[in-house]
């Protein structure tokens, strides 16, 4: 799993205006899950995109 996220992190870095967002449900129940995006243009103007649900337990 760390070699994964160390791969990810080093893809990512190389992007133009990186941005990591998240997204929580602030509602009166404690909520486990966390919205984990993140966004960038390659050289080429493509935009990337990378998702994932985080989980606390």
């Amino acid at each position: 799993m760390l070699e994964y996220n160390v791969q990810l992190y080093s893809l990512f870095k190389l992007l133009e205006n990186p941005r990591v967002i998240y997204v929580e449900d602030e509602g009166t129940d404690p909520d486990p899950y966390t919205g984990l995006f993140i966004t960038g243009l390659s050289s080429d103007g493509e935009t990337v995109y990378a998702q994932a649900l985080l989980t606390q337990t």
